[in-house]
């Protein structure tokens, strides 16, 4: 909780007064299982609900002076996740069960869905949670 949730609370408490001179957007790095239930990871998960849940309250607060949403990742391939063999192991048993795409996510699909909410094209888009997760566990 001291970190998922608290700083993203800080960050947007420092970023917000910036980003309402400059109309900028704040996206917020969530997690599936801060919508899903799974087991064995109570206190992650509480978090990036928390997370999700300040990016809806800071998308309703700011309204289209800021544009605040947050993306949900499953499992993405990074040093740390490899480091982590527990894990993929993790993955392994629950996760990839339930979606078509069983894979980890590279970062370089993160990427591409981080640069549109960035762009012109999300003008519109706001209090949103967007799933990066091999479809399905929305």
């Amino acid at each position: 909780m001291n970190i998922n949730a608290r700083s993203v609370s800080l960050n947007m408490t420092y970023e917000i007064p910036y980003l309402l001179e400059t109309n900028g957007s704040i996206i917020n790095n969530a997690n599936i299982s801060g919508y899903r239930a799974f087991p064995n990871i109570i206190g992650y998960g509480v978090s990036k609900a928390a997370v999700i849940h300040m990016t809806k309250i800071a998308a309703q607060e700011y309204g289209k002076s800021i544009l605040v949403s947050a993306i949900a990742l499953s499992v993405v391939d990074t040093l740390h996740t490899k480091a982590g063999a527990v894990q993929l192991e993790y993955h392994d048993r629950t996760v990839s069960r339930t979606i078509p795409d069983t894979a980890v996510a590279q970062p370089e699909e993160i990427i591409q869905a981080v640069m549109w909410f960035a762009s012109e094209a999300a003008s519109y888009v706001s209090g949103m949670r967007f799933d990066i997760d091999g479809g399905g566990l929305g």
